[in-house]
């Protein structure tokens, strides 16, 4: 709750502020990129692994606060076989936490970078593979079906952007990005139509 408070009231970018407290935001965002964001990054992960049966309601109070933090940290933070392994395992039990976990990982693939970059990420996490593993087809848990639903679509929408983007490129590497963005789109499509 106290980072959730702290993004809302200092760090969001979504909340209108002077140019002085935009300045000063900035001033601690970058303070914390240096020195902070590991250490909170060890703390979450800590959270995620301890307390997913004990106190499911802290697990999801932190995958909310991982989803606010991933606009602006380094991705690679997150965006790796650790956290990703815990956040995908979070989907998989269907838990209490199993529908913010899909949210966070949603923050993590919509965040913004190079398109060269994203295709890069997403093949290298194995996203689908990761989502095909913990995806619940049976269940009857008409919420988790609709978070895991947009899930899949966020996925759709930014290998689809990611496309569109290189395709365009005059760079060296655009083709072979663009076809590789083209088979991950051409994966998920039957994966979604299972």
């Amino acid at each position: 709750r106290i980072l959730a408070t702290f993004d809302q009231e200092v760090i969001s970018d979504e909340v209108p502020r002077s140019q002085e407290g935009r300045q000063r935001s900035h001033t601690i965002k970058h303070a914390m990129r240096e020195a902070d964001v590991g250490r909170l990054a060890e703390c979450w992960y800590a959270i995620l692994g301890t307390f997913r049966q004990s106190a499911p309601n802290l697990v999801v109070e932190c995958l909310k606060a991982i989803g606010s933090f991933i606009v602006w940290i380094e991705i690679s933070i997150i965006a790796n076989d650790k956290f990703l392994g815990a956040i995908c395992g979070l989907i998989s039990e269907a838990g209490p936490a199993s529908g913010e976990a899909c949210e966070c990982l949603s923050a993590v693939i919509k965040k913004k970078m190079p398109a060269v970059k994203k295709i890069a990420m997403l093949e290298q996490l194995q996203i689908l593979k990761r989502l095909q593993d913990c995806v619940h087809k049976g269940t009857t848990d008409v919420g988790l079906r609709e978070k895991e639903a947009k899930l899949f679509n966020i996925v759709g929408e930014v290998a689809l952007d990611a496309y569109s983007e290189v395709r365009m490129q005059q760079a060296p590497e655009s083709p072979s990005c663009a076809q590789a963005a083209w088979n991950f789109i051409k994966e998920i499509t039957v994966v979604i139509f299972w």
